[in-house]
């Protein structure tokens, strides 16, 4: 299955008429809505706090040392060679600090006794999600052996749990130990077909009130079209969409679906006549 990403300028396109669509906290007449924007659009929080993440980051975007990839998913950026250098990887597999400072603000929002996230990468966005929650259980799964090695260590050493493998062969595993996720971060596939088998795979091990968090919504038409496939369940009822990734889960007090779009940022995207 060939999925080819948006190209720039299409991918300009798609943005520009998504700001236009976003909504501004003058709109948000729920309180569940008003409450994610001032926890997580409008909150500030102290940058010091990530520092030695953006520190490992940095010796990671330093790194020149060369290894082997394994392709698992449309949205590798290696597809077509199999060797690069961990600079490489850091530079254009890994969420950029923003965007990681986001998926922080959503953690600690939602609050999860047991995370999980597929996708580790070099693990920056894991410990971007343990540190919202110390005290909580984390566990990150990575289909690449290489990079899943090279992120074990650190991860560890923070308590997070990083196991190597891919999804279909891991997540039945995890079923095993009849632990449910109460959040997951799904940041690896980039395929429609994978995240419908992700999601099968990850009914054991969740429930209606899991918090599910889809990265790169709009990385192509197919991803696109599974993000809506997902909000078209009946299994949610809430759907925020933040451009860098969207947030499903189900909560019992809304009495109509809530389908938004959200921009990310403490900014009033609308102007006069778009109003």
């Amino acid at each position: 299955m060939d999925i080819k990403p948006y190209g720039k300028y299409a991918k300009a396109m798609i943005l520009l008429r998504w700001i236009m669509k976003a909504n501004t906290v003058d709109k948000l007449d729920s309180p569940i809505l008003y409450d994610f924007y001032n926890q997580v659009i409008k909150r500030k929080v102290d940058k010091t706090i990530f520092s030695s993440i953006e520190a490992l980051r940095k010796g990671y975007l330093n790194d020149q040392r060369i290894i082997d990839l394994t392709d698992h998913g449309a949205g590798s950026a290696f597809k077509s060679a199999h060797k690069r250098t961990i600079s490489s990887v850091a530079s254009s597999a890994v969420s950029s600090s923003s965007k990681c400072e986001l998926l922080y603000k959503s953690c600690q929002h939602f609050g999860y006794k047991n995370g999980l996230e597929l996708g580790t990468s070099l693990g920056i966005s894991a410990l971007y999600m343990k540190a919202a929650h110390h005290g909580t259980r984390l566990t990150t799964i990575e289909g690449d052996p290489m990079i899943g090695e090279l992120a074990k260590a650190t991860l560890e050493k923070e308590d997070i749990r990083a196991i190597t493998g891919t999804f279909d062969k891991v997540l039945p595993q995890l079923d095993i130990e009849k632990c449910i996720y109460d959040l997951v971060y799904i940041d690896g596939g980039h395929r429609s077909d994978l995240i419908e088998k992700a999601m099968h795979l990850l009914g054991p091990v969740t429930t209606q009130q899991t918090v599910l968090i889809i990265d790169d919504i709009y990385w192509s038409a197919d991803m696109t079209q599974a993000w809506k496939d997902l909000k078209a369940s009946s299994y949610y009822n809430v759907a925020i969409d933040l451009w860098h990734f969207g947030l499903l889960y189900y909560d019992e007090r809304v009495k109509e679906d809530i389908d938004i779009k959200m921009s990310p940022v403490d900014k009033r995207w609308t102007f006069g006549f778009f109003r």
